[in-house]
């Protein structure tokens, strides 16, 4: 199923994803579980085709990888400095900071902005993906 079968007649087509593989560095078995990653609830037929569920173990997930590096680059320091470091880099901004710094706001689908084009896709939309 290709990302424009996905979306409503009002949504962006689904983009080419390899160049973000390759940026990544990364190239997926399953592209379709990245272009859904990439598919915001505005572009999908149903929520379930959304990004939303990749979003919700994302989060899970970054926040155990984030965890595990910190405690292994500050072995000395105690809970609380461990505590703002992982707060720091797992907030919202920092992800989407991330997800600019790689472009991945080229790659999002969602329902179009008023001049037809992703420009318009807000920090929050970037850091959902970017955990998606």
């Amino acid at each position: 199923m290709t990302g424009q079968d996905r979306n409503s007649d009002n949504a962006t087509p689904a983009p080419d994803l390899g160049a973000l593989q390759d940026t990544l560095g990364y190239q997926f078995k399953s592209p379709q579980l990245l272009a859904q990653a990439l598919t915001h609830a505005s572009a999908a037929k149903d929520r379930l085709q959304s990004n939303e569920r990749f979003e919700f173990l994302g989060d899970r997930v970054l926040g155990l990888v984030i965890a595990e590096l910190l405690l292994e680059a500050y072995p000395d320091e105690d809970e609380g400095k461990i505590g703002y470091r992982f707060s720091a880099l797992a907030r919202g901004e920092a992800l989407a900071r991330i997800a600019g710094d790689i472009g991945l706001g080229d790659h999002i689908v969602s329902a179009k902005c008023k001049d037809g084009s992703n420009k318009g896709i807000n920090p929050s939309i970037l850091a959902d993906c970017c955990e998606a």
